[in-house]
């Protein structure tokens, strides 16, 4: 009976010491779920905070984004206003340069051209020049000839002046001679006199 009691007792004993135990085990678990949970909710904050941060951060960000993605397009934009301008500057540029190109080209051509006849006209310049000279030495061998026949003529005209002289002298004789003579002066004393000049100056002698 003792011993029951006693094995009641130590088995009590134990119960209460686990009890015991259990209990300090409930109350440190209690005391750790406590600081748990206050450790959740200072975390629950903080993410609370960090979430609302967060969100401002991102709003910023993307405020922020869209700002430079509103300046990135309007640069992008005005780049582009920009370059189209400038590829049509270049080919209005491009376009000059080939008219240019090809006015060049005709300009040359028309330089060789004139070039071409200048020389042409130059050579002829130089023979039309040896015609000239060529002309002025026949004019002046021409006119040469001229003044030869010039005097030739002059000389032949003395000569003519002079048979007229003798022959009107001739005339003048004849009529102071007898009628037959009229018919000798009609048709040949003319043509004597003139194949022979010499013989109404025989005959002057004799007067």
């Amino acid at each position: 009976m003792d011993k029951t009691i006693n094995d009641l007792r130590m088995e009590l004993e134990k119960l209460q010491a686990e009890n015991a135990s259990e209990w300090g085990k409930r109350e440190r678990i209690e005391t750790e779920k406590l600081a748990l949970e206050r450790e959740n909710k200072k975390l629950r904050t903080n993410l609370l905070d960090l979430t609302e941060e967060l969100d401002k951060k991102q709003k910023e960000s993307i405020d922020a984004v869209d700002s430079d993605m509103k300046t990135l397009q309007e640069n992008i934009y005005d780049a582009t206003k920009e370059l189209n301008d400038l590829k049509h500057v270049n080919h209005k540029l491009k376009k000059q340069m080939q008219d240019k190109s090809t006015e060049l080209e005709h300009s040359k051509r028309r330089a060789e051209q004139y070039d071409m006849e200048v020389k042409r006209l130059r050579s002829r310049i130089e023979e039309l020049k040896r015609d000239l000279a060529s002309a002025e030495d026949e004019i002046d061998s021409q006119s040469n000839t001229i003044r030869k026949l010039q005097r030739t003529d002059d000389e032949l005209q003395e000569q003519v002046e002079g048979q007229k002289v003798q022959l009107d002298h001739l005339e003048t004789r004849l009529k102071r001679s007898s009628q037959p003579f009229d018919i000798f002066k009609k048709g040949g004393m003319k043509s004597l006199s003139l194949d022979n000049p010499n013989h109404d100056e025989s005959e002057d002698d004799e007067d």
